[in-house]
């Protein structure tokens, strides 16, 4: 085995060694992070961004309380968390994992912007694989994860159905560099409340992205882009276009034994087209510098406490276009502070992000956001 064989699987056996990381939404929410998976947080929600790091979670399962998600259109967030959870093993070649309810929000909201009432990707199963820490190839450690969803409504005259399948896959190259990439390979609804005709199909769909870790910072980056045509039964077809590009850097300076401080500085671009047939093309592009900064750290042997505030500085734009017409803007109160906690007993882990009113904690619903781990 060479040198570099030999570095890579000492970083994975480092990983392992260290515990088992926090792996439910909240504790990403409450760092300012995507609740998808982070580039410089380290978390085994993760494996959502790069199915590599899977060969860091084994021997666990996770829940995340919830429900269906906001009324119709089904997005998962704070206020309307959705059910999901997972299982997760280990052999000593092998990870393997079962997620049950990851429903991607972006092809979610792609569907929703074309109608709110199309079937949304539900009773979703996820499988993961990937090589444990010993079973990496010779030069990479890799991971994929496969979405499926598939449900129909036949309710008297009402029929409606949908289709989603994503693939993705990734690979650790060195202690140093992370790189991935998710297909949509199938996106499909038919079906509206108000006519069984109408139909959304979508697009090929991809993000590519990386990280590397460069001197004392981790610079990161993605590109992704999403389509698709929804044809009404009465009414002009309507091409729909989303992407987002986002290029940042970031840093972890650690004090103590849990005590770590996060901070971020990132670009992002994101795009959203509209184009009917025979219409008004409308494309709207918001472009934004959000800073970051984040902490972590122990309270007690049993509590750990984590908060975050974020804000656009510098550049904060969004263009829409309509037809000839151009009207520029600036997002307003882009500062938003977020904050949780972990309750540990022995091998379970309760994770929450604080519920707010008004800027004063909210006593009656203390936490908005409620997983739970466990570790055998």
């Amino acid at each position: 085995m060479n040198f570099k064989v030999n570095r890579l699987l000492v970083f994975a056996a480092v990983l392992v060694a260290s515990g088992s990381v926090e792996a439910t939404k909240s504790r990403l929410e409450a760092l300012g992070q995507s609740s998808s998976g982070s580039y410089y947080v380290d978390d085994d929600r993760n494996i959502f961004l790069n199915p590599a790091r899977l060969f860091s979670v084994k021997d666990k399962v996770v829940f995340e309380w919830g429900a269906a998600g906001a009324t119709t259109v089904k997005t998962d967030g704070p206020a309307n968390p959705k059910a999901e959870g997972g299982l997760f093993l280990g052999s000593p070649n092998f990870s393997y994992g079962f997620y049950l309810g990851d429903e991607n929000p972006e092809i979610i909201a792609m569907r929703n912007r074309a109608n709110t009432t199309l079937l949304k990707p539900d009773n979703t199963l996820g499988l993961f694989v990937g090589p444990s820490k010993e079973g990496g190839s010779v030069n990479t450690i890799w991971g994929a994860h496969l979405s499926y969803s598939g449900n129909k409504i036949q309710n008297g005259a009402l029929e409606q159905d949908e289709q989603m399948l994503v693939v993705k896959g990734g690979a650790v190259l060195s202690e140093n560099t992370d790189v991935f990439g998710h297909l949509s390979l199938l996106d499909t609804a038919k079906g509206t409340t108000t006519n069984n005709s109408d139909e959304w199909t979508g697009s090929l769909g991809f993000k590519l992205g990386a990280s590397h870790d460069f001197s004392k910072f981790r610079l990161f980056g993605h590109y992704a882009s999403l389509s698709g045509e929804f044809d009404p039964s009465a009414g002009a077809k309507t091409d729909h276009s989303g992407s987002e590009l986002v290029i940042g850097a970031s840093r972890k300076k650690t004090f103590g034994e849990g005590t770590a401080l996060f901070y971020a500085l990132q670009y992002q671009r994101v795009f959203i087209g509209e184009s009917p047939e025979g219409g008004t093309k409308t494309e709207t592009t918001a472009q934004m510098a959000p800073v970051l900064i984040a902490v972590e750290a122990p309270a007690a042997s049993w509590l750990t406490l984590r908060g975050a505030i974020q804000q656009a500085i510098l550049i904060n734009s969004t263009e829409t276009k309509a037809g000839s017409s151009t009207a520029t803007s600036s997002t307003a109160d882009t500062t938003s502070v977020s904050a949780g906690m972990t309750i540990s007993f022995d091998k379970f882990a309760f994770d929450g992000s604080f519920t707010t009113t008004g800027g004063t904690l909210n006593a009656t619903n203390l936490m908005s956001r409620v997983g739970m781990n466990y570790a055998f």
